[in-house]
């Protein structure tokens, strides 16, 4: 938790993304918000950092050739999303969840089921099978489902049960500002354009990078949200 002494009327809950061996990078943009005035809550997901399992790396099964197992992690953090949402709906005047990178696939989820003042998908996408098909990132979970007979367009079915494809049109935020990175290999671009058109066209923010490179883009972002979320509060 980054808070500030006496709390803020504004908090986002931000979920990162996957296979980070740490979120030292994550912990600076939310010393960031703490600066424009806005509290943040920093998500350590399962089977990440602290909470990943002997022997394995920070997300080894959090997204994985087991497609199964990764459906109950999407669905066994939405739960805990959706509990701080209550919580501190308790608190502050305005929710907010961003989404970085896979973790926007979970905050969507989210934001499907709970009403949020604010939502901000940065760097993610839809069509869950297609993005770990063609992502450079997760080619070692591709190489799993193939040797298990699994295709790619089976691997979007098993999926939709997480995926905005399907369930984007349910999305409860007021207000949604996406972030896009015009060069992304690791959630394709035109899988983050799709998530844009099913959100109806949000405003939008385009940025000149790739997936990765979107660190150089960190300050900016968080002066783009706090403005967005000052406009309409």
């Amino acid at each position: 938790m980054f808070t500030s002494i006496p709390a803020a009327d504004t908090i986002i809950i931000f979920v990162p993304g996957w296979a980070r061996a740490n979120l030292e990078a994550e912990e600076g943009m939310c010393r960031q918000f703490l600066k424009t005035g806005i509290d943040t809550c920093l998500i350590t997901k399962p089977f990440h950092q602290e909470r990943k399992a002997i022997n394995t790396f920070s997300g080894e099964l959090f997204i994985s050739g087991n497609v199964f197992l990764t459906v109950m992690n999407f669905r066994q953090l939405v739960a805990e999303l959706r509990l701080l949402i209550h919580e501190f709906r308790k608190k502050y005047k305005n929710i907010c969840l961003l989404g970085m990178s896979s973790g926007g696939f979970q905050t969507a989820l989210a934001a499907d089921v709970e009403e949020v003042d604010f939502y901000f998908p940065v760097i993610t996408g839809a069509k869950l099978g297609s993005i770990t098909w063609e992502g450079k990132l997760s080619r070692f979970v591709k190489k799993d489902v193939i040797k298990k007979g699994i295709s790619e367009d089976q691997l979007n079915q098993v999926w939709a049960i997480a995926d905005q494809e399907y369930l984007g049109h349910n999305c409860k935020a007021k207000h949604v500002k996406q972030f896009i990175s015009l060069y992304d290999e690791i959630v394709p671009t035109k899988y983050q354009y799709m998530l844009w058109e099913i959100y109806h066209n949000p405003p939008s923010y385009e940025m000149q990078c790739g997936h990765v490179s979107v660190v150089f883009y960190f300050k900016r972002i968080v002066q783009e949200i706090a403005d967005f979320i000052a406009e309409r509060s």
